[in-house]
Parts: structure tokens; C-alpha cells; sequence
């Protein structure tokens, strides 16, 4: 039947996502950013397409590198963002897949902000 036949099974579900741990707004949006932020200064480490001189010498290639190949590396670093969603829908975690969503949105619009200007 379904999980509303009272037929005295004793299961737990968590439909409101209060029980959770790690089910915070901000834990999520924390997440969203650093984990596309880590992936994207390890695609262009690994790729060698930047010596490792300086942080700031490889912000100003991310930021004013106009190559088709920097697009490539940042959809490369958002690939994991999938990953987190799957974990927060499958773990029902409503809170912490809002702020991972928010998160995800603001590193795509700063992607596309990039791109057109």
C-alpha cells in the first residue's frame, strides 16, 4: 500500500527535514562555493595552463583570459555542483540543497557575467 495505510509499521521518514544533520542554508551555499572554487584552481593547476606564481597572477587569468578553453575549465568545475545535488535529493536534505542551489546560481551567473562582458 502506501506509507499513509497506518498498518503499524514503524518507519521513519523525515518529509519535513528536521532530523537531519548537515540540513543548514548556509552549510550549502558554503559548499556550492568553495567546492567549484577548489575544482576550478585544480583543473587549471593540473592542466598547466598557469604557473602556480602567485594567487593573483591566477585570478587575473580567470578573470581576463578570453579563450574558448577557459570556458571549458569552468564548466569542468561546475560538474561536482551534480554530485551535490544528487546527495542533498537523495538525503532529503531540503535546506542545505536550497543554499547548495543559490550557491551554484550565483558561480553560474558570475560565469555568464564573465562571458558576456
Amino acid at each position: 500500500m502506501g506509507y499513509d495505510d497506518f498498518s503499524g509499521k514503524v518507519e521513519e521518514h523525515y518529509y519535513d527535514g528536521e532530523p537531519h544533520s548537515f540540513n543548514s542554508f548556509l552549510l550549502g551555499f558554503a559548499v556550492s562555493i568553495a567546492l567549484p572554487v577548489c575544482c576550478l584552481l585544480a583543473v587549471v593547476y593540473f592542466a598547466q595552463a598557469v604557473q602556480f606564481t602567485s594567487l593573483r597572477h591566477v585570478i587575473h587569468f580567470l578573470v581576463t583570459n578570453d579563450s574558448a578553453y577557459l570556458t571549458n575549465i569552468y564548466i569542468m568545475a561546475l560538474m561536482p555542483s551534480m554530485f551535490g545535488f544528487f546527495w542533498a535529493y537523495k538525503t532529503e536534505r531540503w535546506k542545505f540543497g536550497r543554499g547548495y542551489i543559490m550557491g551554484t546560481l550565483l558561480f553560474m551567473a558570475f560565469f555568464f557575467a564573465r562571458t558576456m562582458l
